[in-house]
Protein backbone atom coordinates (compact mmCIF):
# COMPACT_ATOMS: atom_id res chain seq x y z
CA UNK A 1 0.00 0.00 0.00
CA UNK A 2 1.47 3.22 -1.29
CA UNK A 3 1.15 6.71 0.28
CA UNK A 4 0.68 9.25 -2.52
CA UNK A 5 0.40 11.64 0.14
CA UNK A 6 0.75 12.43 3.85
CA UNK A 7 -1.03 15.77 5.37
CA UNK A 8 -1.53 16.77 9.48
CA UNK A 9 -4.22 18.73 10.45
CA UNK A 10 -4.82 20.52 13.76
CA UNK A 11 -8.18 20.73 15.35
CA UNK A 12 -9.56 23.15 18.41
CA UNK A 13 -12.66 21.77 19.83
CA UNK A 14 -14.77 23.83 22.57
CA UNK A 15 -16.58 21.47 25.09
CA UNK A 16 -19.98 21.62 26.35
CA UNK A 17 -18.70 21.77 30.42
CA UNK A 18 -15.18 22.27 31.07
CA UNK A 19 -13.58 19.19 32.09
CA UNK A 20 -11.65 19.73 35.80
CA UNK A 21 -8.33 17.32 35.32
CA UNK A 22 -5.80 16.87 37.74
CA UNK A 23 -3.22 18.99 35.67
CA UNK A 24 -6.14 22.12 35.21
CA UNK A 25 -9.35 22.67 33.91
CA UNK A 26 -9.77 22.12 29.99
CA UNK A 27 -12.37 24.23 28.31
CA UNK A 28 -11.10 23.27 24.78
CA UNK A 29 -10.15 19.73 23.18
CA UNK A 30 -6.40 19.98 21.19
CA UNK A 31 -5.25 17.36 18.41
CA UNK A 32 -3.91 16.53 15.42
CA UNK A 33 -5.45 15.09 12.71
CA UNK A 34 -3.25 12.60 10.09
CA UNK A 35 -4.60 12.14 6.20
CA UNK A 36 -2.79 9.33 4.03
CA UNK A 37 -4.27 9.14 0.45
CA UNK A 38 -3.28 6.36 -1.30
CA UNK A 39 -4.12 4.65 -5.11
CA UNK A 40 -6.98 6.42 -7.04
CA UNK A 41 -7.64 8.72 -4.42
CA UNK A 42 -8.83 6.23 -1.27
CA UNK A 43 -8.40 8.17 2.04
CA UNK A 44 -7.72 7.32 5.29
CA UNK A 45 -7.95 9.20 8.40
CA UNK A 46 -6.04 9.01 12.15
CA UNK A 47 -6.28 11.24 14.71
CA UNK A 48 -3.35 11.88 17.86
CA UNK A 49 -4.85 13.75 20.91
CA UNK A 50 -3.00 13.94 24.29
CA UNK A 51 -5.00 14.37 27.08
CA UNK A 52 -3.75 16.32 29.54
CA UNK A 53 -2.53 14.90 32.61
CA UNK A 54 -3.39 11.53 31.41
CA UNK A 55 -0.77 10.53 28.70
CA UNK A 56 2.58 10.45 28.94
CA UNK A 57 3.73 12.78 25.82
CA UNK A 58 2.38 16.09 25.73
CA UNK A 59 0.82 18.14 22.87
CA UNK A 60 4.13 19.55 21.82
CA UNK A 61 5.50 15.74 21.56
CA UNK A 62 2.82 14.44 19.71
CA UNK A 63 3.30 17.25 16.81
CA UNK A 64 6.56 16.69 16.55
CA UNK A 65 6.61 13.00 16.17
CA UNK A 66 2.50 13.22 14.05
CA UNK A 67 5.00 15.68 11.82
CA UNK A 68 8.00 13.44 11.09
CA UNK A 69 5.90 10.34 10.06
CA UNK A 70 3.82 12.25 8.00
CA UNK A 71 7.24 13.27 6.56
CA UNK A 72 8.72 9.58 6.63
CA UNK A 73 5.63 8.04 4.91
CA UNK A 74 5.32 10.82 2.10
CA UNK A 75 5.46 8.58 -1.16
CA UNK A 76 6.55 5.61 0.45
CA UNK A 77 5.11 1.51 1.04
CA UNK A 78 3.47 1.78 4.13
CA UNK A 79 5.31 -0.78 6.26
CA UNK A 80 3.83 -4.15 7.55
CA UNK A 81 6.73 -5.76 9.64
CA UNK A 82 8.68 -4.29 12.96
CA UNK A 83 11.53 -4.58 10.60
CA UNK A 84 9.79 -2.60 7.99
CA UNK A 85 8.67 0.35 10.38
CA UNK A 86 12.05 0.28 12.12
CA UNK A 87 13.72 0.43 8.27
CA UNK A 88 11.28 4.12 7.57
CA UNK A 89 12.91 5.48 11.20
CA UNK A 90 9.46 4.95 12.48
CA UNK A 91 9.48 2.94 15.67
CA UNK A 92 10.94 5.76 17.96
CA UNK A 93 8.50 8.15 16.54
CA UNK A 94 5.27 5.82 17.96
CA UNK A 95 6.57 5.23 21.12
CA UNK A 96 3.90 8.38 21.30
CA UNK A 97 1.10 5.98 21.99
CA UNK A 98 -1.13 8.45 20.72
CA UNK A 99 0.71 9.17 17.52
CA UNK A 100 0.97 5.27 17.11
CA UNK A 101 -3.28 5.36 17.11
CA UNK A 102 -3.42 8.08 15.01
CA UNK A 103 -1.01 6.01 12.27
CA UNK A 104 -2.67 3.14 12.71
CA UNK A 105 -6.13 3.98 12.52
CA UNK A 106 -5.53 6.46 9.18
CA UNK A 107 -3.71 2.94 7.59
CA UNK A 108 -6.74 0.73 8.52
CA UNK A 109 -9.15 2.80 7.02
CA UNK A 110 -7.14 3.67 4.05
CA UNK A 111 -6.98 -0.44 3.43
CA UNK A 112 -10.42 -0.81 3.89
CA UNK A 113 -11.14 1.40 1.61
CA UNK A 114 -8.83 0.11 -1.14
CA UNK A 115 -10.00 -3.64 -0.28
CA UNK A 116 -13.96 -1.87 -0.47
CA UNK A 117 -14.77 -3.44 2.86
CA UNK A 118 -17.45 -0.92 4.42
CA UNK A 119 -15.66 -0.78 7.70
CA UNK A 120 -12.70 -1.43 9.70
CA UNK A 121 -14.10 -3.26 12.21
CA UNK A 122 -15.03 -5.93 9.34
CA UNK A 123 -11.32 -5.68 7.32
CA UNK A 124 -10.20 -7.20 10.62
CA UNK A 125 -12.46 -9.94 11.80
CA UNK A 126 -15.01 -10.39 8.86
CA UNK A 127 -17.71 -11.77 11.50
CA UNK A 128 -17.81 -9.00 13.86
CA UNK A 129 -20.98 -7.29 14.60
CA UNK A 130 -22.02 -4.18 12.96
CA UNK A 131 -23.71 -3.11 16.18
CA UNK A 132 -22.03 -2.61 19.29
CA UNK A 133 -23.93 -1.77 23.28
CA UNK A 134 -22.32 1.02 24.84
CA UNK A 135 -21.83 2.16 28.40
CA UNK A 136 -23.59 5.42 30.06
CA UNK A 137 -21.31 7.89 31.72
CA UNK A 138 -23.19 9.64 34.83
CA UNK A 139 -21.33 12.63 36.18
CA UNK A 140 -22.23 15.96 37.41
CA UNK A 141 -24.41 16.72 40.53
CA UNK A 142 -26.59 13.83 42.42
CA UNK A 143 -29.69 15.63 40.28
CA UNK A 144 -27.65 15.47 37.25
CA UNK A 145 -26.54 11.67 37.72
CA UNK A 146 -30.28 10.66 38.73
CA UNK A 147 -31.62 12.29 35.44
CA UNK A 148 -28.80 11.05 33.42
CA UNK A 149 -29.74 6.91 35.24
CA UNK A 150 -33.19 7.30 33.87
CA UNK A 151 -32.54 8.68 30.57
CA UNK A 152 -30.19 5.53 30.11
CA UNK A 153 -32.82 3.11 31.34
CA UNK A 154 -35.21 4.48 28.25
CA UNK A 155 -32.54 4.82 25.81
CA UNK A 156 -31.76 1.40 26.54
CA UNK A 157 -28.60 0.76 27.84
CA UNK A 158 -27.46 -1.86 29.52
CA UNK A 159 -24.16 -0.85 31.20
CA UNK A 160 -23.94 2.57 33.38
CA UNK A 161 -20.77 3.73 35.04
CA UNK A 162 -20.49 6.15 37.94
CA UNK A 163 -17.51 8.73 38.94
CA UNK A 164 -17.10 7.97 42.36
CA UNK A 165 -13.93 9.48 45.17
CA UNK A 166 -14.93 12.79 44.69
CA UNK A 167 -17.05 13.87 48.07
CA UNK A 168 -18.09 11.99 51.23
CA UNK A 169 -17.90 8.71 50.70
CA UNK A 170 -21.56 8.84 52.88
CA UNK A 171 -22.75 10.91 50.07
CA UNK A 172 -21.58 8.50 47.47
CA UNK A 173 -22.57 5.52 49.57
CA UNK A 174 -26.19 6.67 49.00
CA UNK A 175 -25.45 8.07 45.42
CA UNK A 176 -25.03 4.33 44.35
CA UNK A 177 -27.94 3.10 46.33
CA UNK A 178 -30.37 5.52 44.41
CA UNK A 179 -28.58 5.16 40.91
CA UNK A 180 -29.25 1.09 41.60
CA UNK A 181 -32.99 2.00 42.48
CA UNK A 182 -33.28 4.44 39.31
CA UNK A 183 -31.94 2.18 36.63
CA UNK A 184 -33.27 -1.49 38.16
CA UNK A 185 -31.89 -4.60 38.48
CA UNK A 186 -31.65 -5.58 34.97
CA UNK A 187 -28.47 -2.69 34.31
CA UNK A 188 -24.81 -3.26 35.27
CA UNK A 189 -23.57 -0.88 37.23
CA UNK A 190 -19.69 0.60 37.16
CA UNK A 191 -17.82 2.90 39.14
CA UNK A 192 -14.76 4.90 38.59
CA UNK A 193 -12.58 5.91 41.71
CA UNK A 194 -9.50 7.16 39.68
CA UNK A 195 -7.65 5.69 42.74
CA UNK A 196 -9.43 8.20 44.89
CA UNK A 197 -8.80 6.05 48.18
CA UNK A 198 -6.94 5.03 50.61
CA UNK A 199 -7.54 0.67 51.35
CA UNK A 200 -9.73 1.52 54.76
CA UNK A 201 -12.00 4.13 52.61
CA UNK A 202 -12.21 1.77 50.04
CA UNK A 203 -13.07 -1.13 51.99
CA UNK A 204 -15.67 0.94 53.89
CA UNK A 205 -17.55 2.06 50.98
CA UNK A 206 -17.20 -1.43 49.02
CA UNK A 207 -19.12 -3.24 52.29
CA UNK A 208 -21.66 -0.43 52.07
CA UNK A 209 -22.65 -0.79 48.19
CA UNK A 210 -22.02 -4.71 47.73
CA UNK A 211 -25.36 -4.93 48.10
CA UNK A 212 -26.29 -2.97 44.91
CA UNK A 213 -24.88 -5.43 42.76
CA UNK A 214 -21.92 -3.58 41.23
CA UNK A 215 -20.59 -5.07 38.50
CA UNK A 216 -17.01 -3.90 39.03
CA UNK A 217 -14.77 -0.57 40.42
CA UNK A 218 -12.39 0.74 38.30
CA UNK A 219 -8.76 1.57 40.45
CA UNK A 220 -10.38 2.55 43.91
CA UNK A 221 -6.91 2.32 45.75
CA UNK A 222 -4.36 5.03 45.69
CA UNK A 223 -1.64 1.72 45.84
CA UNK A 224 -2.88 -0.57 43.54
CA UNK A 225 -1.01 -3.40 45.50
CA UNK A 226 -3.90 -3.82 47.47
CA UNK A 227 -6.73 -4.19 45.01
CA UNK A 228 -6.72 -8.22 45.74
CA UNK A 229 -8.00 -7.20 49.34
CA UNK A 230 -10.28 -4.80 48.51
CA UNK A 231 -11.86 -7.44 46.43
CA UNK A 232 -11.69 -10.25 49.45
CA UNK A 233 -12.68 -7.77 51.95
CA UNK A 234 -15.65 -5.86 49.91
CA UNK A 235 -16.93 -8.86 47.30
CA UNK A 236 -16.87 -6.25 44.37
CA UNK A 237 -14.47 -7.28 42.01
CA UNK A 238 -12.27 -4.60 40.69
CA UNK A 239 -10.90 -3.26 37.03
CA UNK A 240 -7.55 -1.87 35.95
CA UNK A 241 -7.22 1.52 34.05
CA UNK A 242 -4.14 3.90 35.31
CA UNK A 243 -2.20 0.42 36.27
CA UNK A 244 -2.26 -1.02 33.01
CA UNK A 245 0.53 1.69 31.78
CA UNK A 246 2.49 -0.33 34.72
CA UNK A 247 2.40 -2.83 32.44
CA UNK A 248 3.06 -1.47 29.04
CA UNK A 249 6.35 -2.81 28.48
CA UNK A 250 4.80 -6.63 29.31
CA UNK A 251 2.12 -6.44 27.34
CA UNK A 252 3.17 -4.24 24.11
CA UNK A 253 3.07 -6.94 21.21
CA UNK A 254 6.56 -6.01 20.21
CA UNK A 255 8.18 -5.94 23.47
CA UNK A 256 11.50 -7.57 23.52
CA UNK A 257 12.42 -10.61 26.18
CA UNK A 258 13.91 -8.91 28.73
CA UNK A 259 13.78 -10.33 32.28
CA UNK A 260 10.28 -8.98 33.98
CA UNK A 261 10.72 -7.69 37.13
CA UNK A 262 9.73 -8.29 40.61
CA UNK A 263 7.28 -5.09 40.23
CA UNK A 264 6.19 -6.54 36.25
CA UNK A 265 5.69 -9.71 38.06
CA UNK A 266 2.99 -8.16 40.83
CA UNK A 267 1.00 -6.26 38.07
CA UNK A 268 0.80 -9.36 36.23
CA UNK A 269 -1.33 -10.57 38.71
CA UNK A 270 -3.23 -7.83 40.02
CA UNK A 271 -4.35 -8.15 35.47
CA UNK A 272 -5.05 -11.72 36.00
CA UNK A 273 -7.77 -11.46 39.13
CA UNK A 274 -8.90 -8.36 37.46
CA UNK A 275 -12.77 -8.48 36.54
CA UNK A 276 -11.63 -6.14 33.39
CA UNK A 277 -9.35 -4.03 31.53
CA UNK A 278 -9.94 -0.57 30.65
CA UNK A 279 -8.47 -0.05 27.09
CA UNK A 280 -7.86 3.81 26.13
CA UNK A 281 -6.29 2.98 23.02
CA UNK A 282 -4.99 7.10 22.86
CA UNK A 283 -2.88 6.34 25.90
CA UNK A 284 -1.89 2.76 25.83
CA UNK A 285 -1.68 1.94 21.33
CA UNK A 286 0.96 0.00 19.95
CA UNK A 287 1.99 -0.74 16.39
CA UNK A 288 -0.13 -3.09 14.30
CA UNK A 289 -2.14 -3.74 17.64
CA UNK A 290 -5.36 -3.78 15.22
CA UNK A 291 -3.97 -7.15 13.58
CA UNK A 292 -3.32 -8.55 16.92
CA UNK A 293 -6.63 -7.68 18.29
CA UNK A 294 -8.04 -9.18 15.11
CA UNK A 295 -6.61 -12.57 16.00
CA UNK A 296 -6.67 -12.74 20.02
CA UNK A 297 -7.24 -10.16 22.93
CA UNK A 298 -4.83 -7.88 23.73
CA UNK A 299 -4.75 -8.32 27.47
CA UNK A 300 -5.46 -12.16 28.88
CA UNK A 301 -9.14 -10.66 30.85
CA UNK A 302 -11.98 -8.67 29.38
CA UNK A 303 -11.45 -5.69 27.87
CA UNK A 304 -13.32 -2.66 27.61
CA UNK A 305 -12.62 0.06 24.99
CA UNK A 306 -12.89 3.67 26.37
CA UNK A 307 -12.79 7.24 25.17
CA UNK A 308 -10.21 10.24 26.37
CA UNK A 309 -12.49 12.84 24.54
CA UNK A 310 -11.39 12.28 21.24
CA UNK A 311 -13.23 13.98 18.17
CA UNK A 312 -15.42 11.80 15.83
CA UNK A 313 -12.40 10.65 14.00
CA UNK A 314 -10.66 8.91 16.84
CA UNK A 315 -13.94 7.65 18.34
CA UNK A 316 -15.26 6.08 15.07
CA UNK A 317 -11.97 3.73 15.16
CA UNK A 318 -12.13 3.08 18.97
CA UNK A 319 -16.17 1.52 17.95
CA UNK A 320 -14.32 -0.44 15.13
CA UNK A 321 -11.90 -1.80 17.77
CA UNK A 322 -14.91 -2.57 20.54
CA UNK A 323 -16.16 -4.50 17.61
CA UNK A 324 -13.50 -6.71 17.10
CA UNK A 325 -12.21 -7.53 20.60
CA UNK A 326 -14.92 -7.08 23.12
CA UNK A 327 -18.43 -6.84 21.04
CA UNK A 328 -20.85 -8.18 23.61
CA UNK A 329 -19.58 -5.74 26.31
CA UNK A 330 -20.91 -2.33 26.63
CA UNK A 331 -17.78 0.33 26.19
CA UNK A 332 -17.00 3.44 26.85
CA UNK A 333 -17.39 6.23 24.23
CA UNK A 334 -19.93 8.54 25.99
CA UNK A 335 -17.08 11.37 26.06
CA UNK A 336 -17.94 12.13 22.53
CA UNK A 337 -20.88 14.24 24.51
CA UNK A 338 -18.52 16.69 25.80
CA UNK A 339 -17.66 18.02 22.62
CA UNK A 340 -19.87 21.03 21.54
CA UNK A 341 -18.45 20.79 18.21
CA UNK A 342 -16.62 18.05 16.30
CA UNK A 343 -14.28 17.50 12.81
CA UNK A 344 -16.64 15.54 11.12
CA UNK A 345 -19.57 16.97 8.20
CA UNK A 346 -22.39 14.92 10.22
CA UNK A 347 -21.47 14.17 14.09
CA UNK A 348 -21.34 10.24 15.25
CA UNK A 349 -24.94 8.90 16.57
CA UNK A 350 -23.65 7.95 19.92
CA UNK A 351 -26.77 8.86 22.49
CA UNK A 352 -28.85 5.74 22.44
CA UNK A 353 -27.46 2.04 24.39
CA UNK A 354 -25.85 0.95 20.70
CA UNK A 355 -23.89 2.50 18.32
CA UNK A 356 -23.70 1.13 14.57
CA UNK A 357 -20.22 0.52 13.82
CA UNK A 358 -20.47 0.59 10.05
CA UNK A 359 -22.34 4.28 10.26
CA UNK A 360 -19.75 5.46 12.51
CA UNK A 361 -16.93 4.46 10.04
CA UNK A 362 -18.88 5.75 7.16
CA UNK A 363 -18.84 9.14 8.66
CA UNK A 364 -15.30 9.46 10.28
CA UNK A 365 -14.37 9.54 6.46
CA UNK A 366 -16.17 12.32 5.86
CA UNK A 367 -14.24 15.08 7.69
CA UNK A 368 -14.87 18.90 7.50
CA UNK A 369 -10.81 20.27 6.38
CA UNK A 370 -12.58 23.70 6.31
CA UNK A 371 -12.69 23.64 10.31
CA UNK A 372 -9.29 22.61 10.52
CA UNK A 373 -5.96 24.38 10.36
CA UNK A 374 -3.24 22.25 8.03
CA UNK A 375 -0.08 22.38 9.56
CA UNK A 376 1.62 20.13 6.57
CA UNK A 377 0.54 19.34 3.42
CA UNK A 378 2.71 16.26 1.88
Amino acid sequence: MKITRAQVYRYILPLRTPLVLSTGTVHKRTGFLLKLTGRNGTVGWGEAAPLPGFSRESLQEAWNAILRCARLLQGKVFPETRTAFEGLGLMPLLRVRSVSFALESAALQLRAAQSETPSVHRYLASDSPDEIPLNALLTGSREEVLLRACEATEKGYRAVKLKVGRTSIEEEIALVHAVRAAVGERIALRLDANRAWDLDTAVAFGKQVAVCGVEYIEEPLEDPAHLRFFTESTGIPYALDETLMTLERVAEPFSTQEEVSAEELRMLDLLNHAAACIWKPMLMHFPNIGAVLAQHPLLPKRIIVSSTFESGVGLAMLANYAAVCCPNTPVGLDTYGWLAEDVLEQPLALDTGTAQVATLSQRSRRVAEDRLESVWEG
